[in-house]
């Protein structure tokens, strides 16, 4: 499935690396083969994204199975939404401004997302 793009195509390349990314849906490790026969993308693509996704940081390979698994590096992404001023923006209303106390330790309640990258 190429979505309109060329073969070879920088856009059919990003849909490979989404394709590859996403079939870790529900599993910890894949294998190269797997990853192949998941996303329909051919084995040698696969490795050489594969690759790049490892020198990235947003994936592991396991030393002895030599299967692949998905990165905490993969977290970035989530924080920097979580970071965004519409994030808090849309929560505030609802987190930071709730008068009701918390029923654990019978006062109001603070909500604060940090950080360390």
């Amino acid at each position: 499935m190429q979505h309109g793009s060329p073969s070879g195509s920088p856009t059919q390349t990003v849909h490979r690396v989404v394709r590859i990314l996403k079939a870790f849906d529900g599993h910890h490790t894949l294998g190269i083969t797997e990853l192949a026969a998941r996303t329909n993308v051919p084995r040698s693509s696969v490795h050489r994204i594969v690759r790049a996704l490892v020198d990235e940081q947003l994936l592991t390979q396991d030393a002895d199975s030599r299967r692949y698994e998905l990165s905490l590096g993969l977290a970035e992404f989530g924080t920097g939404i979580l970071r965004s001023n519409t994030v808090r923006t849309a929560s505030r209303p609802t987190v930071l401004d709730d008068p009701r106390p918390d029923p654990r330790v019978g006062a109001p309640w603070e909500c604060s997302i940090t950080s360390t990258w």
